[in-house]
């Protein structure tokens, strides 16, 4: 009899003997969104439209009207033109942010679409303050969602979140003194 090396130790399992691989499943919310990347453009957009909102509501304020009819559609049509640069940014935010997820991972994109939808038909009307009102409900609508991606990150940079939300405070707080 030959001394041949003994088949049974080929058919052990292959992943025993390789190093073992980070798997998949675990990795952090954070790669697994596009969020790091949009969340700039995101924030920055918000902070545009709550601005010219504000400012738009200050200029009408102090207009006289019967000098000057009709001020209103030239100062709405740029604080819409933001408003809509901004859906766009979390439309293209959600449909990148669903591309390959689980199924309760997506649920919780489900309200960021029905409060695009509702706001987009609202800026199609022409119905600033129910727009506005729609446009803080979609910050409230981040802020949740950081928070909540927030505590179900596994791993990923130290802090990303935190920055994130210290953002959207801050874009608040430069509104709120507006």
């Amino acid at each position: 009899m030959s001394s041949q090396p003994d088949n049974a130790d080929r058919n052990e399992d292959p992943q025993a003997s390789t190093p073992t691989q980070p798997n998949p499943t675990r990795t952090s919310f954070l790669e697994r969104s596009p969020l790091q990347e949009a969340m700039p453009s995101i924030a920055d957009a918000f902070l545009q439209y709550f601005v010219e909102h504000k400012q738009v509501e200050k200029n009408l304020a102090e207009a006289d009207v019967e000098q000057v009819p009709n001020i209103e559609s030239p100062l709405r049509e740029t604080e819409f033109s933001y408003l809509k640069d901004l859906l766009a940014l979390l439309q293209d935010f959600q449909n990148n942010d669903n591309a390959g997820l689980d199924r309760s991972y997506i649920d919780t994109t489900q309200s960021l679409q029905s409060l695009i939808d509702r706001c987009t038909a609202h800026v199609a009307k022409g119905d600033a303050l129910e727009s506005f009102k729609l446009a803080e409900d979609l910050l409230a609508w981040l802020v949740g969602e950081l928070q909540s991606r927030k505590a179900r990150c596994e791993e990923g940079p130290d802090g990303v979140y935190e920055d994130h939300l210290s953002l959207v405070e801050s874009i608040k707080d430069h509104v709120a003194a507006i």
